[in-house]
């Protein structure tokens, strides 16, 4: 509710700022008198006209203040995860933390951020990422997608629903090429078969770079 009154607020200023370009450029350009004609129209003296205006200046402020407070309070939200025993509380941020290092802990990601948000009775993650180029990257992974799914859940008892991947960057190391190469089978979790969520790769401006000086600074 609150995102969609600052999407309303943000239009108004925006259609509101086009509307007195689209005059001033007409009353230069075609000697129209359209802004004139507002001035005359709207009397700033009058005290009435100036309630309305700090009215609406206030209106803006409080919902812009709200959508501010909501983004800041947003990962300090609780996640409630109830069983027979009783009940274990995690917040939305420490969700993020822990997807955000677990991803980083794999060989072949070189930078991460994430966003995690609620889907239903669990979370969604949407990860945008900086790779080193492996063979069979998409399998790769498909494969961290579904171990996530296994590790948030034995961690922390959250189900991950989505996880959309972004990879920004695809860069070349000879050395992480290689180990995974040797190591082609090799697998973070033994993850088992189970009801899996629904995860979706998206690889978008995709650039790719050679990594020589970082080479010497690959994770062991």
């Amino acid at each position: 509710m609150i995102t969609f009154l600052v999407v309303l607020a943000w239009l108004s200023i925006v259609l509101g700022g086009l509307v007195v370009i689209v005059m001033g450029i007409s009353d230069i350009a075609m000697h129209t008198e359209y802004l004139y004609a507002i001035y005359k129209r709207v009397d700033l003296s009058n005290p009435q006209v100036i309630v309305v205006v700090i009215l609406l200046i206030l209106l803006y402020l409080i919902v812009f203040l709200l959508y501010f407070v909501h983004k800041m309070t947003k990962y300090s939200e609780n996640k409630v995860i109830k069983s027979k025993s009783g009940e274990i509380t995690v917040t939305y941020r420490t969700i993020n933390n822990l997807i955000k290092d677990y991803l980083s802990e794999q060989k072949f990601v070189k930078s991460v951020k994430t966003k995690t948000s609620k889907k239903g009775k669990g979370v969604e993650i949407r990860a945008l990422l900086d790779l080193y180029s492996v063979r069979n990257l998409n399998e790769r992974l498909k494969e961290l997608q579904d171990e996530l799914v296994e590790y948030l859940f034995n961690s922390t008892g959250v189900e991950l629903k989505k996880s959309y991947f972004n990879i920004k960057k695809l860069i070349q190391n000879e050395e992480i090429f290689s180990y995974y190469d040797t190591n082609a089978s090799k697998k973070i979790l033994d993850y088992k078969d189970k009801e899996t969520s629904v995860s979706t790769l998206e690889i978008s401006g995709t650039d790719k770079i050679t990594d020589v000086e970082e080479a010497k600074n690959t994770k062991e």
